[in-house]
């Protein structure tokens, strides 16, 4: 079995070989997650779907920096960013979807926006949670029934 710091010290003994300190290699690293970070955010802010921000959310780090994922600051700001990204295209879904004239239409278009919804349900599960509640509550506009003001004294026949 082999020394369990020998892939470690391999590495080390590589890096050092190559001109590079650990210290170096290491700070060239985080600078270059840095710039993925910042590219996620971008892509984040950009985006116009739920898959469009879940995909810009994902940002592979190498295995040895991963213990320093949090100093990182563009990592540790991707969370909070998708998550508003993804409510305010959510929001505008629902807005553009309490816009539909009868319950048929505003199935259709609910239908079609379920697709794309089901994917935020493993990422923001509050936001998931929102969305059924309010969708739901939309709907039961079409569903109410009519309040028909009567005169006092006036006879309704069925």
């Amino acid at each position: 079995m082999p020394d369990r710091y020998f892939f470690r010290n391999a590495l080390i003994a590589s890096i050092s070989c190559r001109g590079m300190n650990t210290s170096a290699f290491i700070d060239n690293e985080l600078r270059n997650l840095e710039i993925q970070g910042r590219l996620a955010l971008e892509q984040i802010h950009r985006s116009t779907t739920i898959r469009e921000v879940i995909a810009g959310m994902n940002v592979p780090v190498p295995a040895m920096l991963r213990s320093l994922r949090n100093s990182v600051s563009s990592l540790s700001r991707i969370e909070r960013t998708a998550y508003g990204r993804a409510e305010s295209i959510v929001r505008a879904q629902l807005a553009a979807l309490a816009e539909e004239d009868d319950e048929q239409s505003f199935l259709r278009h609910r239908g079609r926006l379920m697709t794309e919804w089901r994917q935020i349900q493993g990422r923001f599960p509050r936001l998931a949670n929102f969305i059924q509640v309010e969708s739901e509550r939309l709907r039961a506009k079409y569903r109410a029934p009519l309040h028909i003001k009567v005169a006092p004294g006036a006879v309704i026949h069925s």
